[in-house]
């Protein structure tokens, strides 16, 4: 049995004649969303069987409702709208990349053709193109034992050659790694 303390602490179910905590709040309104009824578990489903957000709208309006759902309630633009914008920013942010970092793109978005440090990594390796990843792999795997320093101690001009040969198999296999992952 509960005291008078308690009683006054507690938020009362808002259903006629309950006396149950409303602890489950449940919205006043479409209009009113952050506008809350407080009902107890019983009471709250029942209210929310009843609950229609859509009640008394034209059918127009909820399709609208919906469509405006879609984009999350945001604005949107047609695709092409936007298009030949679209492909100029992202031009200048392959110049800006460029010139910064020194960085080449994968992909040349004009011709689709793979950048010149891909190509060159790949013809490294011994691969043509199209390749996949596990030919990147095993190309790598077989060159990396045939130029390893280590196999080729007998004379210094075949270490220094195998030395190099190595680096540049190494080097080939970080640029298409980022290319294949």
């Amino acid at each position: 049995m509960t005291n008078a303390s308690t009683l006054s602490s507690e938020k009362l179910c808002d259903a006629p004649g309950c006396i149950l905590e409303g602890i489950h709040r449940a919205p006043k309104s479409r209009d009113q969303l952050t506008d809350y009824y407080w009902f107890c578990l019983t009471h709250v489903r029942t209210y929310n069987l009843k609950w229609n957000y859509y009640a008394g709208l034209p059918s127009e309006e909820i399709e609208r409702l919906n469509v405006d759902d879609l984009g999350g309630r945001r604005p949107t633009w047609p695709m092409g709208q936007w298009a030949s914008k679209s492909v100029h920013y992202v031009e200048q942010l392959k110049e800006a990349l460029h010139t910064t970092f020194k960085m080449d793109p994968i992909f040349d978005s004009t011709t689709e053709k793979l950048s010149r440090p891909v190509t060159e990594a790949a013809k490294i390796l011994g691969l043509s193109i199209p390749f996949t990843s596990k030919e990147v792999k095993a190309n790598y795997r077989k060159l990396v034992k045939q130029f390893h320093p280590d196999r080729h101690m007998t004379s210094f001009k075949n270490k220094k050659a195998a030395e190099e040969m190595f680096k540049k198999v190494t080097a080939a296999y970080e640029t298409l790694k980022k290319y294949i992952n």
